[in-house]
């Protein structure tokens, strides 16, 4: 169990540090589940769209028909230049290369979705 407190970070802080580090070049969206908080991810990438249009990529264990069900697809187009990742973790499966990412994912059934 998480013992450590919650922290609430602002989303302009967010973008401002992501704007400020000089290595930055994508940012990444990933842990817990991203689609799960759909408002401030939503508001996050928005946000982000003001500054520069940087790749973001979502990391989702959802299928991708789930998604297209809680946001249609009109968000992800609308945004562009957004990679998601989808599919939940299947224990025993081999992991395979992905194109769209360019890293191996863990399993099988999980793949990547790039929208302009």
């Amino acid at each position: 169990m998480a013992t450590a407190p919650a922290i609430d970070v602002p989303i302009p802080k967010i973008i401002e540090r992501y704007r400020q580090n000089p290595i930055t070049t994508a940012l990444i969206c990933g842990g817990l589940e991203p689609f799960d908080s759909i408002h401030e991810l939503y508001e996050l990438i928005a946000e982000l769209r003001h500054y520069c249009s940087d790749p973001v990529v979502i990391y989702t264990g959802y299928k991708e028909e789930e998604v297209e069900k809680m946001l249609g697809w009109n968000f992800i187009q609308w945004q562009g230049n957004i990679y998601v990742k989808y599919g939940r973790y299947m224990p025993g499966q081999q992991p395979h290369y992905d194109e769209v990412l360019g890293v191996n994912l863990a399993s099988d059934n999980q793949y990547a979705r790039y929208y302009e």
